[in-house]
């Protein structure tokens, strides 16, 4: 019984992970799944019912996981408080922004629940469906250089940006990164694993998107300190990490922060949040004002207050190419000011110390759920990141990895 329960969790596992990281393939299709994600989170309400109504009206947490929920309370706090106080936005807007700030924290939630058995999940399952998918790409992704099966995004470096059956490059990049991830948590039970890793890095470099090169760079050097060499990182070994960083992410440093940061989107968006945190200390514009996708629907009244109605990708005609929801700390800031971004960063560094636990019971659970943190950390320099559609199964694989590997005796609260 036992058994066919940690097979069973397994197969869970891996089927929410491939449709989620596959959702926007699906949705093409079925155009219904465009809204998974958003499902699946909401899923999280139904299962704490069943939890408190279990448990006599009490929910069992351990005290990091309670301290990640009482910040992630504060966030969400400050955002309505300051939308109260601030915004003129409908509440349709104001509701969308709440939840889409909430969505990685309940697929965590979720995922956590997926992962808690008194049995580990069966390795060998989720390593053969990761080995055929990596194998499978990889091979279709070698095809399409020759002979151009699937549609390519444009033209960088005189070579075509891959993002084979998906709508933009970056769900590729993301669905390679979420395989590597998984990878490294079945190293020693996958056969030659180091092949897959090879692929999965290949495919994620084939996209030609700076963050995601600048991920392989790091992703393979923890690879071969940690996974390899089985050492600790030296200070050489930093070096090479802002190395890659200013190599890839200088041009966004200076297009961010630069002279000429005022007269583009994400640059302006980045130094008016600040402005807009000041100005309204310390709660911010309230959610469903500032940078995200439901300021495009509902066109917020900051855009014009701080002068970015008249930027290209910002105006109150941008639909086909906008850049509302192309950042992320700008948004935090903005729509919560700075008590709501001390909420939010000490709700990370909740996420931070949970996995870090981890080190103890699986070298290799902990790297893979750190190494998601730092491909999430590297995103939201220039994308939404954490409240983006492929946030989701990363959450839910950090959610059901720490819960599964911490049911070890050896996890201490």
């Amino acid at each position: 019984m036992r058994n066919a329960c940690y097979q069973n969790k397994a197969r869970l596992l891996i089927v929410i992970l491939l449709v989620l990281i596959f959702q926007d393939f699906i949705s093409s299709y079925i155009p219904l799944f465009k809204y998974f994600d958003e499902i699946f989170s909401l899923s999280a309400f139904l299962i704490l019912i069943i939890e408190v109504l279990s448990n006599h009206g009490k929910i069992r947490l351990k005290r990091d996981e309670k301290n990640l929920f009482v910040f992630w309370g504060g966030f969400i706090l400050c955002g309505c408080i300051s939308y109260w106080m601030n915004s003129s936005q409908p509440v349709i807007a104001f509701a969308g922004d709440l939840f889409l700030n909430s969505k990685f924290v309940l697929a965590f939630y979720v995922g956590n629940k997926i992962g808690k058995s008194s049995s580990k999940f069966n390795k060998q399952i989720i390593a053969n469906s990761i080995t055929i998918i990596t194998a499978l790409l990889f091979f279709a992704l070698i095809c399409n250089f020759f002979f151009r099966f699937f549609p390519t995004q444009e033209i960088r470096f005189g070579i075509p940006i891959q993002k084979l059956f998906f709508s933009h490059s970056g769900y590729l990049a993301s669905c390679a990164i979420l395989l590597f991830v998984i990878t490294l948590y079945l190293y020693e039970t996958i056969t030659m694993p180091f092949v897959y890793i090879f692929m999965q890095l290949f495919i994620v470099v084939s996209t030609l998107r700076y963050k995601a090169i600048a991920c392989a760079m790091v992703f393979l050097l923890i690879y071969y300190v940690k996974i390899l060499r089985k050492s600790s990182f030296k200070w050489y070994h930093w070096l090479i990490f802002i190395f890659a960083f200013g190599l890839f992410g200088w041009d966004q440093i200076a297009l961010y922060y630069g002279a000429g940061a005022l007269n583009n989107a994400r640059g302006a968006l980045t130094i008016n949040s600040i402005r807009i945190a000041r100005n309204l200390f310390p709660f911010g514009a309230g959610f469903g004002t500032y940078g995200s996708y439901m300021t495009r629907i509902y066109y917020s009244s900051y855009y014009y207050k701080y002068g970015l109605s008249g930027i290209w990708g910002l105006t109150p005609n941008s639909q086909n190419f906008s850049f509302f929801s192309d950042t992320f700390w700008p948004m935090i800031l903005g729509q919560t000011g700075y008590l709501g971004l001390i909420c939010y960063l000490f709700m990370l560094v909740c996420f931070v110390k949970q996995i870090n636990k981890l080190k103890v019971v699986s070298k290799t659970a902990y790297i893979s759920c750190f190494c998601v943190l730092i491909y999430l950390f590297i995103e939201s320099t220039s994308s939404s990141a954490f409240v983006s559609p492929q946030a989701i199964p990363f959450a839910v694989w950090i959610g059901a990895i720490k819960a599964n590997t911490g049911s070890s005796e050896y996890y201490k609260n």
